[in-house]
């Protein structure tokens, strides 16, 4: 951990992944890899994905072909009965309805896996600027969750999601700038679980700000993302939040 360069301590019991743009142990300009601040994830940028130095540094995405390919894919192999969070520092903007922001292991043909991703600016549409969740097995068994409120577009916010790999919408938390939203919304028309049986066999690459097989990037900035292999409690992205919004607020 003696890479991590900060002004306050970050969450880092389960953390497995830590992308920080701001940190050069990180991301250097010019450069076409960033590195995981915890040493095991390579991560490539994709077809021109932009530079700023503004707010100590960040990423920008166009929302055509822009992503990050995290390697290995293996680091992320999550089943549904495990938990796990995830959290990022973005810059949603106000542009398309496409999704602006995350990271998924996804593969939209079968389709299973697992995303976390912003959706796009839609007004009135109530969706607009939610969370979502999306974990599948297979065809069938599988979660789908929304949060109740949504980010700030063209602002700097602090998403997270947290699961308890309970199989069920109950046990998925969203959180922006630090607060809870309310339990996940069961509006989807696919599935709030419980998923009971069953493997997630996933072979698909893992990318940040992409679905590529449904034909989706993000258009945004990004600063820093962090995985945790366990579920994070309130008081923990609290505190991720309070460490870096120095940095934004």
């Amino acid at each position: 951990m003696s890479g991590i360069i900060r002004t306050k301590p970050i969450v880092t019991n389960g953390l497995i992944f830590y992308l920080d743009v701001a940190n050069p142990k990180s991301y250097i300009s010019g450069s076409t890899t960033t590195t995981d601040l915890i040493g095991e994830t390579l991560g490539t940028l994709r077809n021109g994905v932009g530079y700023d130095t503004d707010n100590l540094g960040y990423l920008v995405f166009d929302g055509i072909d822009d992503d990050i390919l995290l390697t290995p894919s293996s680091n992320f192999s999550f089943q549904w009965t495990d938990s796990w969070s995830i959290d990022a520092w973005i810059f949603p903007q106000s542009t398309t309805v496409g999704i602006k922001g995350g990271i998924s292991k996804w593969d939209g043909i079968a389709p299973r896996g697992w995303f976390f991703i912003v959706l796009g600016y839609n007004p009135p549409n109530p969706l607009s600027g939610t969370l979502r969740f999306q974990l599948r097995q297979a065809a069938s068994g599988y979660l789908d969750a929304y949060s109740n409120t949504g980010v700030v577009f063209d602002k700097w916010n602090h998403v997270a999601v947290t699961y308890d790999g309970s199989g069920t919408n109950a046990g998925v938390t969203f959180y922006i700038n630090g607060v809870a939203t309310t339990k996940p919304n069961f509006t989807s028309a696919l599935g709030g679980g419980p998923i009971t049986s069953g493997t997630i066999i996933n072979s698909e690459p893992v990318t940040i700000n992409s679905l590529p097989d449904n034909g989706n990037w993000g258009v945004d900035y990004l600063q820093s993302m962090k995985v945790y292999n366990k579920e994070l409690s309130s008081s923990e992205v609290l505190k991720n939040y309070n460490t870096l919004k120095y940095r934004f607020i």
